[in-house]
């Protein structure tokens, strides 16, 4: 098997486990269990930044892919896909600092700072899962064109 297919696939899986670890997090947090929701979130952030340093060492190791001998569709659906994955990337962080840096308590409906905060919080997070939703999608149609490629 191409090493690069290997790696495109265990990412996929990784990404697959970063959205489930989210969802939960999101059920945790409606059922208001907010230190089940914390460590969710964390855990799905600990695999979006193994990712990212993975993929730092795959550039260096394995090089970019030959994006000339793609199909023009699988390039664009792979922009698009980098598109998603970038707006995980930074609404997640936003969804973080917001919680990190404003220590957010558990929500208190009376006050107003703290439920605009939350608001943002939660808007974020909606924005994360959107675009890890549309990432794991538009991977798995580029992913199957990679295999479709293999010799």
């Amino acid at each position: 098997m191409d090493p690069k297919v290997a790696y495109w696939t265990a990412a996929l899986v990784n990404m697959l486990a970063t959205l489930a670890l989210a969802f939960s997090g999101v059920a945790w947090a409606r059922r208001g269990d907010y230190v089940r929701h914390r460590r969710r979130m964390m855990a799905a952030i600990t695999l979006v930044v193994l990712f990212l340093l993975s993929y730092a060492v795959k550039v260096v190791v394995l090089g970019h892919e030959q994006l000339d001998v793609w199909p023009r569709l699988d390039v664009w659906v792979l922009r698009a896909h980098e598109s998603f994955v970038a707006a995980l990337v930074l609404a997640g962080g936003v969804a973080v600092g917001l919680a990190l840096w404003k220590r957010m308590p558990v929500p208190q409906p009376r006050s107003e700072a703290g439920s605009r905060t939350h608001l943002w919080h939660r808007r974020a997070g909606r924005t994360a899962l959107v675009g890890g939703v549309l990432g794991v999608l538009t991977a798995a149609f580029v992913l199957y064109g990679m295999y479709a490629r293999m010799p």
